[in-house]
């Protein structure tokens, strides 16, 4: 059975399977204006306009998939749709009264076959991505603008995150930029542990300390509870020391060790390591949020983060396991997911809160610099969708776009997939 959601559509871009449509009675129905589509409690359509025979209405429209879900919904009963002036649906069953005792007309909405079965297709909980490639591709300028569209919504979802965390640590600007920054250091398959760790930690505390890359260590280590299980390595225990110390002084929590992922992961992305680079990076900028803010340019960005792990950390991926030196650096695709998933959108961010608009465009043209990320979904929208992300901003448009319309089927919300289905027209003909 077709949804109200895609009548609605129907009705709203006229995607008729027939250039005449009639009344149950067989009068014709012109439609001028179908109206502005209402997303809260009453008719579906406000303040359409649409000719009856020779008789022109202004109104409401409602739809339902069969004519009888008006009594079924107690429309009848209710004084808000005294003022609909055509009932459009799949299947004509029943007549349609108001409140008031006023005969609304109703149309049978005719679908074109091919419409209904790209429809059906869409809505396969099995697949993803049968809107576009060799079927149906939109138009450059109508994709470049959707995806700047998309762009614009993932960031501000990161600004209502961003937003929340500002309130909850009472406007600390330091605060919340680290819970973004140790996130980031996540990477995706740590990033809740690493986020989990900053909620807990007091940036503070480690600017406090900043000068002594051991005490950084000790902190962030303890803090993550790899010092808890001791394994005969003297590094970690002199972090131990430190950090029993500052767990006193500081009354710091630490967390459960049990929430690290190391399976399947390359040493060089141990969360040992990462946290020992992220030690390392407030130890070269003690002032934390002021590293990066006024920034222009985007290798300027991304300078700020070539770093490596302490002198320890050449022989070690984790407590206990010793291995021939090897410096751990942060390469440069480490970099760029850090300012694609960190430190960009916290930017955007800020400035967004400050009224800054010439920041937030740097932020998005910043984002557009680097160079796309590769992941599953991005190979995906290439091989199966026929779209390339040229950039990071394209592709983390596509990662929003699958996330937000994709995933959750809102394929009539979503600029491809409503071109998709309006393309089914032209094939008709």
């Amino acid at each position: 059975m077709l949804t109200e959601m895609l009548l609605q559509f129907l009705w709203k871009f006229r995607l008729f399977a027939h250039p005449v449509v009639r009344t149950s009675d067989g009068e014709t129905v012109e439609i001028i204006h179908p109206g502005f589509q209402n997303f809260d409690a009453g008719p579906d359509f406000f303040n359409a306009k649409v000719k009856i025979g020779d008789t022109m209405w202004a109104g409401n429209v409602e739809i339902h998939h069969k004519t009888s879900q008006w009594n079924d919904h107690r429309h009848h009963l209710d004084k808000a749709y005294n003022n609909v002036i055509l009932h459009v649906v799949m299947e004509h069953d029943d007549c349609v009264v108001t409140e008031n005792g006023r005969v609304v007309p109703v149309m049978v909405m005719p679908v074109m076959p091919e419409l209904e079965n790209r429809y059906r297709e869409m809505m396969d909980q099995s697949q993803w991505l049968l809107c576009s490639g060799s079927r149906f591709t939109l138009p450059e300028v109508e994709l470049s603008v959707w995806l700047e569209s998309l762009l614009i919504g993932r960031l501000e979802d990161r600004c209502s995150k961003i937003q929340q965390l500002l309130t909850y640590f009472h406007g600390d600007w330091d605060q919340v930029f680290f819970v973004m920054l140790a996130r980031a250091f996540g990477f995706g398959v740590n990033s809740d542990a690493f986020e989990a760790l900053a909620l807990l930690t007091p940036v503070r505390r480690l600017m406090q300390h900043a000068d002594q890359i051991e005490q950084l260590e000790a902190m962030l280590m303890g803090q993550a509870g790899f010092l808890d299980e001791r394994v005969g390595d003297d590094y970690q225990d002199r972090l131990s020391s430190e950090y029993l110390f500052f767990k006193e002084k500081y009354s710091l929590k630490t967390m459960g060790s049990h929430r690290w992922k190391f399976l399947r992961l390359r040493p060089k992305n141990f969360p040992t390591v990462r946290l020992a680079q992220l030690a390392q990076w407030v130890h070269r900028h003690p002032q934390v949020t002021g590293a990066i803010l006024g920034v222009q340019r985007v290798d300027d960005l991304r300078a700020r983060f070539q770093i490596v792990a302490s002198e320890p950390w050449l022989t070690r991926y984790r407590f206990g396991d010793r291995d021939v030196p090897h410096e751990k650096t942060l390469g440069v695709s480490s970099q760029n997911l850090l300012l694609i998933n960190g430190i960009i959108p916290f930017l955007f961010a800020y400035a967004r809160h400050r009224g800054d608009s010439h920041g937030m465009d740097l932020a998005i043209d910043m984002m557009a610099q680097l160079p796309p990320e590769r992941n599953h979904i991005v190979h995906d929208w290439e091989a199966r969708g026929g779209i390339v992300a040229c950039n990071a901003a394209q592709s983390q448009a596509l990662i929003y776009q699958y996330n937000h319309y994709c995933l959750p089927r809102k394929c009539l919300q979503c600029r491809v997939g409503m071109g998709y289905l309006q393309s089914a027209c032209s094939f008709q003909s």
